[in-house]
């Protein structure tokens, strides 16, 4: 049973960080070009996907950095 959580945690991550990769922007990657972090991705799944988020993916991404359009003031 430990062995199919483990599986099943390491696809989970590496599936998650290759969508990432994939959805971010070219420009905003950092280190490695995209297709690079790919490569990482694909060659290295869990330590690519760890480096990936420690290093690669651009700070301030995912649901809490959507930005919430500031309120006018009246008067």
């Amino acid at each position: 049973m430990l062995r199919v959580v483990v599986v099943v945690a390491v696809l989970v991550v590496f599936v998650y960080g290759l969508i990432d990769v994939i959805r971010t922007d070219a420009r905003q990657t950092k280190g490695i070009s995209k297709p690079a972090w790919i490569v990482v991705q694909v060659v290295l799944p869990v330590i690519g996907a760890v480096l990936w988020f420690l290093i690669g993916r651009p700070k301030g991404t995912g649901p809490r950095a959507q930005q919430v359009p500031p309120t006018r003031r009246a008067g």
